[in-house]
């Protein structure tokens, strides 16, 4: 019970602060917005601050922004006094902002976070060293020791451990080349990874180097570098999806969110900071993906609105709707399915 709690404020407060960033710049713009809700579901609690009312409801799985008016221009009345402060009547440039801001609120929460972390407990610096090896893990069996340093994966330099990480979520069975480095030797060897607590993995952890921060702005300089490298990182893995370097099956939906989650949470409040910060990054980048009726998808509409010079039809934005949420439907039940899978292989 105290997991899911968890689980539901984690997810709750991620999904809330991107949807007070829209709020927030909605407001900025002018443009009128209706109600703002952390939760869905039954209100509990609820107060009307100017021409807007806030909420607090009962399932706290995110939140919701309510605009005033309709969504096509041709649906306005000509007698609407509040006819220029609807969202669809303002400039592209307005709504662009309104609509990035929700993605780009949860990348300041991942900054603000990450910062905080490095501030008060310094940095922490991952590298390619090998700084344990499992008993009768794969790494073992093919003769890796702690101290050993991975400098290629699959004939490819590697700087950063995620690369190995990443490397290893191949098909199961599938071989894997590392280049190591031990008493200024280079030589090559050969892993099979296996499937452990629902990843694969060699059986290796590196070595981790902790150095004071030195200050705010070092920690707020340190933080954006980190959350930027992230960003980076889920859109690398992102298109070694496509190009099927990493497997399909990989995807994750709900159930695995709620299984590292309970996970971490055994570990600590770091741990927990620290996968706030990811889940932030990856809710942010996915939400810029360019598939109504995420936000990617309406500033995909606003760019072809630009080029024509006057919105897509009202038919042709609801066709584009569809599609996208049929599209994001299949993707959550692909995820769903992984889980379940993994799950019950377990």
């Amino acid at each position: 019970m105290g997991n899911m709690l968890v689980f539901l404020l984690i997810l709750g407060a991620l999904v809330s602060f991107h949807e007070f960033g829209h709020l927030i710049v909605a407001k900025a713009c002018g443009m009128k917005i209706d109600s703002y809700s952390i939760g869905f579901g039954k209100v509990l609690f609820k107060f009307k601050f100017g021409e807007t009312e806030y909420r607090i409801s009962a399932i706290p799985l995110g939140g919701y922004v309510k605009q005033a008016g309709p969504n096509f221009l041709e649906d306005i009345k000509s007698d609407d006094p509040d006819k220029d402060r609807y969202f669809i009547s303002k400039p592209v440039w307005q709504r662009a902002l309104m609509v990035l801001a929700g993605p780009l609120f949860n990348f300041l929460f991942a900054i603000i976070l990450a910062s905080g972390i490095f501030y008060f407990m310094g940095v922490l610096n991952v590298t390619t060293v090998v700084g344990g090896v499992e008993n009768n893990s794969p790494a073992e069996r093919a003769g890796v020791r702690m101290g050993d340093i991975i400098v290629s994966v699959n004939d490819k330099e590697i700087s950063d451990w995620r690369d190995i990480v990443m490397a290893i979520q191949v098909k199961e069975n599938e071989k894997i080349k590392f280049g190591m480095k031990r008493e200024n030797k280079v030589y090559d060897i050969f892993i099979i990874p296996e499937m452990k607590d629902q990843r694969l993995m060699v059986g290796i952890s590196p070595v981790v180097e902790r150095k004071s921060i030195g200050g705010i702005i070092p920690a707020l300089t340190e933080g954006t570098r980190r959350v930027a490298i992230e960003i980076a990182f889920q859109a690398k893995g992102l298109m070694q999806m496509f190009q099927k370097k990493i497997p399909a099956d990989s995807l994750g939906g709900p159930i695995m969110i709620y299984q590292v989650t309970k996970q971490v949470a055994d570990e600590g409040w770091i741990a927990l900071i620290g996968l706030m910060i990811l889940l932030n990054v990856a809710l942010g980048f996915f939400n810029l993906l360019p598939i109504p009726p995420l936000d990617g998808g309406h500033i995909l509409f606003l760019a072809i609105e630009t080029v024509l010079g006057k919105p897509l039809g009202k038919d042709a934005q609801v066709i584009m709707q569809t599609l996208g949420f049929g599209l994001l439907m299949l993707v959550m039940l692909f995820a769903t399915k992984n889980d379940l899978f993994r799950l019950f292989r377990k």
